[in-house]
């Protein structure tokens, strides 16, 4: 074939000059329009741009990969009825790799009556496909090869991926069609319903497409909308052929090509005009043989580069992901994926629904607490020791909850709704910008995390203080208790209700449940004015069951209260300043009744001293307290915030971030598999 496409080139060119010295206007002559469009088309096969084979099959191997790999990481994420194209273009595309590429399986496809089995027997130079005048001729396809070269094999294979029957296998001898594997098929309007399924199945199969048109169908919608419309990327793989040009007029043969090249450009099929890469557009007669030279050499050219099965293949990717386009790129996204601020908004709310800022407030004031009663003087805490004595006379042995702030701060349950609205806003945030099926994946990875966040909130609390130091959950409602509740100056709802209290004029109802105590009426008196005082007095009710209260006892109030480390030392100083004050009234005494009151005001002033010391004391340790108490208060907030943002980050950030890298990665491949890299 080398030895015959110069002198093909030569007539060519010389047959082209004159035509366009003798005219000015192409469409005056219909050779020479024809002519001028397809003769860059020839050598465009086998120009210096042509990429070296090797290189070729490489890229291709590259892209074929890349889509297998785009296939695995969408399974579960797209819709399979999505993926079902691509799918298949990837197993006929192994499969067509597999079988050699000497071979170049070319299509004569076309409607009723184009002439489809004349122009096969007349590139074939024998009767090998029937024709005639009844229709549909053609029922089965047929297929003529052209063997290639000695040692690349046959092309039994080849044919039955196509399933052609073995009967209607035909081969031909000619060294410039060597590789060449020519089927042709049944009408594709034929009006026997099984001919376009094999149409369309074969069409799927072959390496490159000859559309046989007549001067009468050219235009024919089906064609163009069935076929040629939907194969935009082919063009390469594709010929046009305009038949049967002995029926017009040489002037018309000229204004039907261009009414046909119009029809393929707004199907949006590029023409190989002026050595551009695309479809070709001929004119043929298989009845006076005119224009069958030209397209015997387009074929010829074609089976020579042997890159008709890679062309093919590469088109059939660029189509398939040209429609997946918008399952993996989104021109308008911006930044995508958990930002910083992203994941610093999450950890905030999920601080706010865990009340970590209420907490380290609380830890706070019990630190002052315990400090307040680390350096209280001797006659506050014999005081107070009354008062619990009293107490415990009033109630029993164990006394209804109103225990001091927690270390932790008073914690409750994680509130519901802030934590719902956190994982709602940071499966937006986190989807925006990304391809629907996509985003919707990453919203259904936040919101599954989101239906055990607050109980695993709830658990991490309980672990972090231990047992009884974190509310249980189900014991408030689904809205979530705020966490300053616990130091608030009313009960939860939940709480009046579950002690049975009456709003009427300040009467307060008993439960039954209540431990009660041989007889007395004032103890029972005693116990209702404990309980209207504990409501007023400002602490919440532990409530741990649905149906009991948790019932403290008072050595749990003890190691609620932090104590800071000088509290011995405080004691020990207020002891001195209660000695102070015991020697000085001691000393007034027997001053003004022994002594006749001469050192009587010795005694005064140590009482002073130690009246006085003893408060100042109290109230200097207050005082240096402030800065380690505002100091735990914020490790304890802290804390907090870290059990809640490590939760955030096990149930709802990592499944979020998951998803989002597997979409970099499908989007990676989606970019390899389009060849732009």
């Amino acid at each position: 074939m080398s030895g015959t496409e110069p002198v093909i080139g030569k007539e060519r060119l010389a047959a082209t000059s004159e035509a366009e010295t003798s005219s000015n206007d192409p469409r005056e002559h219909g050779e020479t329009t024809r002519y001028a469009a397809t003769l860059p088309r020839a050598s465009a096969l086998v120009s210096p741009s042509t990429p070296d084979r090797t290189e070729e099959q490489q890229t291709l191997a590259r892209r074929l990969g890349a889509l297998g790999e785009l296939l695995g990481l969408s399974r579960g994420r797209v819709d399979p009825e999505l993926l079902a194209e691509a799918a298949r273009v990837s197993e006929e595309a192994g499969a067509r790799r597999r079988l050699p590429d000497a071979y170049s399986v070319v299509a004569l496809a076309g409607a009723t009556g184009s002439g489809k089995s004349s122009l096969f027997n007349t590139l074939a130079g024998a009767q090998l496909s029937e024709v005639g005048i009844c229709r549909p001729t053609t029922a089965a396809p047929v297929s003529c090869t052209w063997e290639a070269a000695q040692g690349e094999g046959g092309a039994d294979g080849l044919l039955d991926r196509l399933s052609i029957a073995p009967s209607a296998r035909r081969y031909s001898w000619d060294e410039n069609l060597n590789g060449l594997v020519l089927i042709d098929l049944p009408d594709h309007d034929s009006v026997a319903p099984d001919h376009r399924p094999q149409v369309d199945r074969l069409l799927g199969l072959v390496d490159a497409v000859v559309w046989v048109v007549d001067p009468e169908k050219y235009a024919d919608a089906l064609l163009h909308e069935r076929y040629l419309r939907r194969m935009p990327h082919h063009a390469d793989v594709t010929f046009v052929v305009l038949n049967q040009i002995d029926r017009l007029g040489r002037e018309a043969v000229g204004a039907v090509l261009d009414d046909l090249r119009r029809l393929l450009d707004s199907d949006g099929v590029a023409l190989g005009d002026y050595g551009e890469p695309g479809a070709a557009v001929l004119a043929t007669s298989a009845h006076t043989g005119e224009g069958i030279g030209e397209l015997r050499t387009e074929l010829a050219s074609l089976a020579a580069a042997r890159r008709a099965a890679a062309l093919r293949i590469g088109a059939d990717l660029d189509s398939v992901l040209r429609r997946l386009r918008p399952l993996y790129v989104n021109v308008e996204a911006g930044e995508l994926g958990l930002t910083e601020l992203v994941r610093e908004r999450f950890d905030e709310r999920l601080a706010v629904a865990l009340g970590a800022r209420a907490a380290g407030e609380a830890a706070e004031r019990a630190w002052l607490r315990g400090a307040e009663e680390a350096s209280a003087t001797v006659w506050a805490r014999l005081l107070k020791r009354r008062i619990e004595k009293r107490r415990t006379e009033v109630v029993g042995n164990v006394e209804r909850g109103l225990p001091a702030e927690r270390p932790g701060g008073a914690l409750s349950p994680a509130s519901r709704p802030a934590v719902a609205q956190a994982v709602r806003e940071l499966g937006e945030s986190a989807a925006a910008g990304l391809p629907e099926a996509w985003s919707r994946r990453v919203r259904d990875a936040a919101f599954r995390g989101a239906a055990g966040l607050p109980e695993a909130l709830d658990e991490a609390a309980r672990r972090r203080y231990g047992p009884g130091e974190a509310e249980d959950a189900a014991d408030f409602s689904a809205e979530g208790l705020p966490a300053e509740l616990h130091a608030s100056s009313s009960y939860a709802p939940e709480a009046r209700d579950a002690v049975g209290t009456a709003q009427n004029g300040g009467a307060v109802e008993e439960r039954a449940d209540a431990p009660l105590h041989n007889g007395a009426e004032k103890k029972k008196r005693g116990t209702a004015r404990f309980r209207s005082r504990s409501r007023a007095g400002g602490a919440s009710l532990h409530e741990p069951g649905p149906g009991r209260p948790r019932w403290r006892k008072k050595s749990d109030a003890a190691v609620s209260v932090p104590r800071p480390a000088w509290a011995p030392v405080a004691l020990v100083g207020q002891v001195l300043m209660m000695l102070l004050q015991l020697v000085g009234a001691v000393w007034m005494l027997v001053a003004s009744t022994a002594l006749g009151g001469e050192t009587a005001p010795l005694g005064a002033t140590l009482l002073g001293a130690g009246a006085v010391g003893a408060p100042l004391l109290s109230w200097t340790c207050r005082r240096v307290s402030q800065g380690p108490a505002r100091v735990h208060g914020s490790t304890e907030e802290a804390r907090l915030r870290r059990l809640a943002a490590g939760c955030g980050r096990s149930r709802v950030l990592e499944p979020v971030a998951a998803e989002l890298v597997r979409y970099r990665e499908a989007r990676e491949q989606y970019v390899v598999a389009t060849g732009e890299v």
